[in-house]
């Protein structure tokens, strides 16, 4: 708070990030009021996921782990306090099917490279010239999403992570099975495969549709 204090006063902005885990979900008004106070350029919820290469991965039991549902709802109530307010607020990791009314504020590895705020994937990994170049030419053969050689680049490499990825019946009758992360292996071997809806319609093949619908995700807010 000291340091949110000396960027307000010296006009710098500032983002936020906070995890949705049972202890920030149970308190989800609180904290949506104390974010809406010290106000953000944008915040951040970020489910929690024990990715494939984390420490986390094989960590069962946890008791500040909630499922994508008592995720969600907390979620959506944030974005509900803090959006007239003026704060924009990306829900990351989590399946679309979970957000449904709120699709263009997920931020998944799909959506991320278009983030302004966000890593690029050859800075972040470390790539050289080389090992990008690979990359752009493999994807570029191999990616079905995005229509530039930049953009499927990012969509492959992205894919790329969440490759180990699972899904359920319900994902194999999606419409938007090609622009979804997917479940976590870890998650769904703690919490199954309930509550997943199937989209219905055309094959949706462009992992920005609902992010272009409302594109306040690209403005930062004044600093106050």
């Amino acid at each position: 708070l000291r340091t949110v204090s000396l960027l307000r006063n010296k006009g710098f902005g500032f983002r936020t990030n906070t995890v949705l885990t049972r202890h920030s979900c149970d308190n989800a008004d609180e904290l949506a009021l104390f974010l809406r106070n010290i106000a953000p350029r944008i915040v951040n919820l970020i489910s929690f996921n024990p990715y494939e290469n984390s420490a986390w991965r094989n960590k069962h039991s946890n008791d500040f782990q909630c499922c994508y549902r008592d995720q969600a709802a907390p979620a959506t109530r944030i974005i509900d306090i803090l959006e007239p307010a003026g704060i924009w607020a990306n829900v990351r990791y989590i399946p679309l099917c979970f957000m449904k009314g709120y699709e263009s504020h997920v931020c998944n590895f799909l959506q991320l490279q278009h983030d302004p705020y966000e890593w690029e994937f050859g800075a972040s990994n470390l790539l050289s010239p080389q090992e990008i170049d690979d990359l752009v030419d493999t994807a570029a053969e191999n990616c079905v999403l995005g229509t530039t050689r930049d953009d499927k680049y990012h969509y492959f490499a992205m894919q790329r992570i969440v490759q180990h990825n699972k899904t359920v019946h319900a994902c194999s009758a999606c419409s938007h099975r090609l622009v979804c992360d997917h479940i976590y292996t870890q998650y769904l071997e703690e919490y199954g495969d309930d509550g997943y809806e199937a989209y219905s319609g055309e094959t949706v093949t462009d992992p920005l549709v609902y992010r272009r619908m409302d594109t306040r995700w690209k403005r930062m807010k004044p600093a106050q």
